[in-house]
């Protein structure tokens, strides 16, 4: 199997109904759940997924394929009280548990999640690794390039695309923040510098809620470039001019 995929979950919580009114106390939004439901700690859950995933994406994006026996993914349990010290393989998927502070997790700043959320994914990693025997080396090289790049998890997703009569580079950048994933339209000159890039969409920080818009980019003509999204019914204009 290759190892490939790193999550953070939140299953639980022995103080759930704090957790929930502190969040109503604070007027806090949730980014998952829909406005006319109540809140319950499914959506408390879905808000942790979303708020941890750029932080897992990046390691992810950074990982190089690694072939272990038994194993495709490592799922890192947040809690206040360990119920389980053991690390369970359940069908491929490693499975660790580390005490956590929901309640002061959700109060930090964007950045200190991003620093928090690095931290809890690399004990976890390291846990996991050591247990199992690794070679520690691939997963230090991944978690010392986040740290030199102070936790920005921005990249470039399409292969540039010229304009009809050459002059002009386009491609998309994606850009994963703690609440919301933001991608670019950005261009370039013929001698590879930059014209500038703007905002073209936002959405939720999740693969699920993001991918589907990634489908091609393609000139109108030589000022008018256009990101499609996968299913061809919606599409997102820059006016190169504008930049």
């Amino acid at each position: 199997m290759i190892l490939k995929e790193f999550e953070l979950n939140l299953p639980y919580a022995s103080d759930k109904e704090k957790v929930i009114e502190m969040i109503k106390a604070n007027g806090m939004t949730l980014l998952g759940k829909n406005k006319d439901e109540s809140i319950e700690w499914k959506w408390i859950r879905r808000e942790f997924a979303l708020q941890t995933r750029c932080v897992t994406a990046m390691f992810e994006r950074l990982f190089n394929k690694y072939k272990i026996a038994g194993g495709r993914k490592i799922l890192i349990e947040c809690v206040d009280v360990i119920r389980n010290d053991n690390i369970i393989n359940y069908s491929g998927v490693y499975v660790v548990q580390l005490k956590f502070n929901f309640l002061n997790f959700i109060l930090l700043s964007d950045y200190e999640k991003k620093v928090n959320s690095f931290q809890i994914l690399k004990e976890g990693v390291e846990k996991v690794a050591t247990y199992k025997g690794w070679d520690s080396a691939p997963f230090s090289s991944v978690f010392n390039e986040m740290t030199e790049n102070n936790y920005l998890n921005e990249w470039t997703w399409s292969k540039p695309v010229k304009s009809p009569n050459k002059e002009s580079v386009a491609q998309v950048i994606c850009h994963h923040e703690v609440n919301k994933m933001n991608i670019f339209m950005e261009v370039m000159g013929s001698k590879g510098q930059s014209l500038g890039r703007s905002l073209l969409l936002t959405d939720q920080p999740h693969e699920f809620a993001y991918a589907k818009h990634l489908g091609k980019v393609t000139w109108e003509d030589n000022e008018i470039v256009s990101l499609i999204n996968k299913q061809e019914d919606e599409k997102w204009s820059l006016n190169i001019r504008k930049l």
